[in-house]
């Protein structure tokens, strides 16, 4: 065999394609390639043997020396965020285990580049605008009185690009999962809508109109309530439709001078 081979600690290896988890075999995916590592593991290119589909398996795992947390328990309730949350906006989660000490899990095989790199690559304002809205609308359909993202950067947002009758267009969907089992919800919470808020001024940093539309009459710091905040932002890209080329400019000829009789 000449499969795909990696060692990612002593404990977590891929030999020929098959990955092993303190020397336990996990036979059911033939591992490619990797597609990405951070802070809470790594994520394997991977084909489900039996089904012949493919698969993103993330192996939760400490990566640097200075992470205390407890793998398993933060990728469970990772998990648990993902499998309970929309799929149009989300890697969907097919199912986890652990195995070795290690927990694993198979979820969609997402092809397309994150929003970190498609911002990089393009300043167009009507490209930004419809990102913008994409990201707000993942971010509003995958937050409930139980669940938020907690930390939905540019990095955790994958950019797809799909064709249909109508032509080609933008999706986006979210990554990685924040949880609040070591920091408390309401840290959790206010980092999630801190990001969010950054995330969306880095999408909309181009427009020349963007500190005008985000002058809103209710300003976003005093909006409490997800509903409010997310409502917030698609007034911002509503002032910004102009600019943008998704709202047409009416001309409004002046009235006439009025004059005494």
């Amino acid at each position: 065999m000449n499969g795909f081979s990696a060692t990612f600690s002593k404990d977590v290896v891929v030999k020929d394609g098959k990955l092993h988890l303190r020397d336990e075999p996990i036979e059911r995916f033939e591992i490619t390639d990797v597609l990405g590592d951070g802070a809470n593991g790594v994520v394997l290119d991977a084909r489900h043997r039996l089904l012949n589909q493919p698969r993103a398996v993330k192996v939760w795992m400490k990566l640097r020396d200075t992470d205390k947390r407890d793998k398993v328990r933060q990728g469970i309730e990772e998990a648990q965020k993902l499998a309970a949350s929309d799929p149009k906006w989300v890697a969907m989660v097919y199912d986890a285990e652990v195995e070795g000490g290690f927990l694993y899990s198979s979820m969609e095989r997402i092809y397309g580049h994150t929003l970190a790199n498609e911002l990089k690559a393009s300043d167009n304002l009507f490209n930004r605008w419809c990102l913008a809205a994409q990201y707000i609308d993942a971010i509003q359909n995958t937050t409930t009185e139980t669940v938020h993202h907690g930390d939905a950067h540019p990095g955790n947002v994958m950019v797809i690009r799909l064709q249909d009758q109508h032509g080609s267009y933008t999706k986006t969907k979210l990554l990685d999962f924040g949880t609040s089992l070591f920091a408390g919800k309401e840290a959790s919470e206010s980092r999630h809508w801190r990001i969010v808020y950054k995330t969306f001024t880095q999408i909309i940093e181009p427009f020349k109109s963007k500190d005008w539309a985000m002058d809103q009459t209710i300003p976003y710091a005093t909006r409490e309530s997800p509903v409010l905040r997310c409502a917030y932002f698609k007034d911002v890209l509503d002032g910004l439709g102009v600019e943008a080329g998704t709202i047409r400019q009416v001309y409004h000829p002046p009235s006439p001078p009025i004059t005494e009789e």
